[in-house]
């Protein structure tokens, strides 16, 4: 057979170029190789020409494979478009709620809503997150109306405000979880592998329900505690000066972390941060006994009634007769605290208006030589006896702050003041903040008087008509003993789990807001470079995850043996433990960089809030708080709307207002005039169609709780999209067949759900971070489909760092 060349076959045929140009190969064993030889046959000299009939059969055979070839691709695309769709950004769901008008916008809420997902998440966590979320909302209002009543409205009507409380809401509904996961552990009776910390916890715990034995001895143990703070006047009738003396009442009380005539605190202050022992005048007994309506003794004898009347029940409890000896008694004590508090307000007009000057405080040495009437070392050394420390006296500074400039007032007061009623003051002090400690008769002074306990007393217990004895009791060991539950808790209910689906999404949150910064028009690029730097350089952690074994098991030592019995004593242990370990922070300079301090004074392991410091480059959360809102099994829109919005929110408070300006002390780094200018004109926009309160520092406050509450949506959503990008649709929550993104936002609301005393719709903090937020936010309106009139669409202000 005669062979062409490959120019004429190029010129001769109608084979395509790229088939002609190919290299020679071994035939590929596709359908078109036979079209190919045939083509070459029939332009060869020796062959004649095909058949009508053959060219109609290779045409077919052609289109054969073209079908089939467009068929797979098609199924293919259709395939990747229905598990993933186009990227989305809330940019294009602006774009949506921009366009979006009319009829077809309205949203109706049926049961057989749409949704991308087939698939339903079977676990248990679902289930539960399911009926919650189902039960709490109230389907018959209108989302793009009010989504704070559609997504809280059923927990609005089912809950109330319990006695005593302010509010009741979501927080309080996730910290009861905690309280009951706490109470598993801490009545699993005494093991002989529990550490001692875990022991004494559970001892403290167990003196602290048997309530029929504090009903049975708490007037006795009321009396014998007395005896070791201090013998109270009123219980001795044959009470003489020559008991104890001031300095060594004072000493007792601080020493548990009480006041006295003043307040024994730690800080943290200055630049680095160090924790310091701060001295200041304590507050006075009675609130308000000196406020600007009491013009005389008569006018603050009338406001302590009150007071008057818990005192005079308590000493009858006590079996002490009363006599008109014991009303003059009264009288001069509540005398003695209106003239305290004269003093002690005075003393913060003068001193509020001072500048403040870290290098030259006063000190408790300098205290020693200007109000002799106490004697201050011998407190210092008492206190730090109370506390089994031995420090030297050049390992721990203490300041008195807001003392210096009323130190001739106090002396003359306490000059002219017997040690009687001094000492009857004190143990007043002492016994109103452990009613919660006593037995029922003790406790039901506070519920007739709950407003008291929660603005003059710090109490640790509360009444049982308020919470449940068991709950109290969760409370005070969750609150005063944490370090000693707090492995038990992460063992138990495997904390690490969910540390890894935090690291996942903190991961996320932080990707999308240095996207933002880097790209973002409103600085200019050293500033981006720094600012996206920053936020690689903060961590978010959970507190103590990384301490051993021994450092929780031995945390409390030198409480030395718990009673078996005595809650008062039990806890009066737990308190003095507590403020032995502060003031053992002072004394070894740690600094707001050692969580472990930084948890012990600020809040508790258990706590439902976040701190930050972005000197520090830290963001500390708790591993309550993890587990309330970060669980692996729940879909991403579950966890990203809770827990990623916070993260986001807390990010964003390293770049507010606060942040920005130097002014402020509040800056990790310097910028340029020109950042601050362009943040506050977005934040003037807030300002122009929110409300404000018109005090300037609350106004601030909340106005950069606004900004970071959208930044921190922005953020989360914005997260939650690429996420959706990548893996496509995720299972839905059985019996909420909507859409991932309308979940999410249900989510976020749901968290925020609470009921107020008072009836205010502007004032509320849960309807504000919902609705506020999200009527400001195109991608939720586009999501639910709200006309560009309805209430939850009216975006005007955009959020402080965007694209």
């Amino acid at each position: 057979m005669e062979q062409l060349s490959r120019d004429t076959l190029n010129k001769s045929s109608r084979i395509p170029l790229w088939i002609a140009n190919a290299p020679r190969r071994r035939p590929l064993k596709w359908e078109i190789i036979p079209f190919i030889q045939i083509e070459r046959r029939r332009k060869s000299p020796q062959r004649a020409d095909m058949s009508p009939s053959k060219k109609r059969i290779i045409f077919l055979l052609i289109a054969a494979v073209i079908i089939i070839i467009a068929t797979v691709v098609c199924s293919l695309v259709l395939t990747q478009f229905q598990t993933k769709k186009e990227k989305r950004t809330s940019r294009g769901y602006r774009s949506r709620a921009s366009r979006c008008d009319g009829e077809g916008c309205s949203f109706a809420m049926q049961l057989t809503e749409e949704s991308a997902s087939e698939q339903i998440c079977p676990s248990e966590d679902c289930v539960v997150a399911a009926a919650r979320t189902i039960r709490w909302m109230d389907r018959n209002v209108d989302p793009c109306e009010d989504f704070y009543n559609f997504s809280c409205g059923s927990f609005l009507r089912l809950n109330t405000v319990p006695d005593g409380w302010d509010s009741f809401g979501s927080v309080d509904v996730s910290n009861e979880e905690i309280d009951l996961q706490i109470k598993s552990i801490v009545e699993q009776p005494i093991h002989v592998n529990d550490s001692d910390s875990l022991t004494d916890t559970k001892r403290v715990y167990n003196t602290c329900v048997n309530v029929s034995h504090i009903e049975d001895a708490s007037s006795a143990d009321l009396r014998r505690v007395l005896s070791s703070v201090g013998e109270w006047p009123f219980l001795h009738p044959d009470w003489r000066d020559c008991r104890p003396d001031l300095e060594w009442r004072m000493a007792k009380l601080n020493a548990l972390g009480l006041d006295s005539l003043f307040t024994l605190d730690t800080e943290f202050t200055g630049k680095d941060g160090r924790l310091q022992a701060v001295l200041r005048f304590a507050p006075p007994l009675v609130r308000d006994i000196c406020n600007k309506e009491v013009k005389n003794l008569t006018d603050a004898l009338e406001i302590a009634s009150e007071h008057r009347d818990i005192l005079q029940s308590i000493l009858e409890l006590l079996d002490v007769s009363l006599t008109n000896e014991t009303d003059e008694e009264f009288d001069d004590l509540f005398n003695f605290d209106y003239r305290f508090c004269n003093i002690t307000q005075k003393c913060r007009e003068i001193t509020k208006n001072l500048p403040w000057n870290s290098t030259d405080r006063f000190t408790l040495f300098k205290l020693a030589d200007t109000a002799p009437q106490i004697n201050w070392i011998r407190w210092r050394n008492i206190v730090l006896s109370e506390l089994r420390l031995n420090i030297q006296h050049d390992k721990l500074t203490i300041y008195a702050d807001d003392i210096e400039e009323c130190v001739e007032d106090i002396n003359d007061l306490l000059l002219n003041t017997t040690s009687e009623v001094l000492a009857n003051y004190l143990s007043y002090k002492f016994v109103f903040h452990h009613l919660g400690f006593l037995g029922k008769p003790f406790r039901q002074l506070l519920e007739n008087h709950h407003h008291l306990m929660r603005h003059e007393a710090p109490l640790s217990m509360f009444s049982d008509r308020w919470i449940p004895r068991w709950q109290q009791c969760v409370i005070y060991v969750k609150q005063h003993m944490p370090m000693a539950l707090l492995k038990e808790y992460r063992d138990t209910y495997h904390v690490e789990e969910s540390d890894k689906e935090m690291a996942n999404i903190v991961s996320r949150v932080k990707s999308e807001f240095r996207i933002i910064l880097k790209d973002s028009r409103d600085i200019l690029e050293p500033e981006s470079i720094k600012s996206y730097r920053k936020i690689d350089e903060i961590d978010v952690e959970i507190a103590y995850s990384e301490k051993g074994d021994k450092f929780f098991g031995t945390f409390y030592d030198g409480l030395g043996r718990m009673s078996n019995l005595s809650f008062l004593s039990n806890g009066m242990k737990v308190m003095n433990t507590r403020m032995r370990k502060l003031i053992e922070g002072v004394a070894i300079s740690k600094t707001i960089q050692d969580s472990e301090f930084v948890m012990q004074k600020l809040f508790s392991p258990f706590d439902l809030r976040v701190y930050n410091s972005f000197r520090e480059n830290n963001i500390i959360l708790t591993s309550g708080h993890l587990l309330s809102y970060m669980k692996p099994t729940l879909p991403k829109f579950k966890t990203m709307s809770t827990f990623g919005w916070t993260v986001g929110h807390e990010l964003a408070h390293g770049f507010d207002l606060s942040a920005l300006d130097e002014t402020m002390n509040k800056n990790w780094t310097w910028w340029p005039s020109y950042v601050l200018r362009q943040a506050r004109l977005k934040a003037n926009c807030f300002l122009d169609y929110f409300q404000y309160p018109k005090r300037v520092d609350t106004k601030n406050i909340l106005l950069n709780e606004d900004l970071c509450d959208s930044q921190g949506m922005y953020l989360a959503f914005e997260a939650y999209l690429t996420y959706l990008d990548k893996h496509g649709y995720e299972e839905d929550l059985p019996g909420l067949p909507l859409s991932n993104e309308k979940l999410f936002f249900i989510s976020y609301a749901q968290q925020f759900c609470e009921v107020r005393k008072e009836d205010s719709s502007y004032t509320s903090s849960g309807r504000r971070k919902v609705n506020q937020v999200l009527q400001n936010f195109p991608a939720f309106s586009a999501v639910f489909g709200c006309h560009s009139n309805s209430p939850m669409n009216s975006h005007k202000c955009n959020a402080m760092w965007t694209l």
